[in-house]
Parts: C-alpha cells; structure tokens; sequence
C-alpha cells in the first residue's frame, strides 16, 4: 500500500480518497503564495521608489550616478524593523491567546 502511495505520488497520481484535500490544499497554498509575492513586489518596488525620491543623488567624476552610503546603524534599525514585521506577519496564523 505505502510503494503504491509513493508510486502514485511520483506519477502525479492522486487517489481519489484524498483528491480533493491535496488539491484544495495545492489551490490554496499557490494562491497564499502569488498573493504574497505580488503584494511583496508592489510593497518593494514602492520602498524602492520612495528611497529614490528622498535620496540626494550624487554624480561623481566620470559621470555616475551614486547614492550615498547608508550608515551601518541605520542599516542595522532597519533590518531590525522589517525582522520585526516579518514576525508580526507570522504571528497572524498562530491562535489567538498563544
């Protein structure tokens, strides 16, 4: 039973006792996923665009386009918040009173 299960499985096989359950399951778990990455693409193209805006660019002697450095600490605030955020989003899955 187990080597045809696993047979099964390899041939994209689904029985048609669990059919339904792993094909919910594949539905809802690609679109969580595109969901979460066209969100994660608009919320990253927007920082970026913002970032741009309120950025000084600088032109240096042959001509290049640069953006001053950003200071270890202030990276390090910002890493710390979006790590923060991150943790928040995980949270929202978890049961209420844990």
């Amino acid at each position: 039973m187990v080597v045809a299960a696993a047979a099964d499985r390899r041939n994209n096989h689904v029985s048609p006792c669990n059919s339904w359950n792993q094909e919910v399951d594949v539905n809802l778990r690609t679109r969580v996923l595109l969901f979460g990455g066209i969100i994660g693409a608009l919320l990253g193209v927007s920082v970026a665009y913002l970032y741009l805006r309120s950025a000084p660019i600088q032109v240096d002697e042959s001509g290049r386009e640069r953006l001053p450095a950003v200071p270890p600490g202030e990276a390090i605030r910002v890493g710390l918040g979006i790590l923060t955020a991150i943790r928040q989003i995980i949270g929202l899955g978890s049961p209420v009173g844990k």
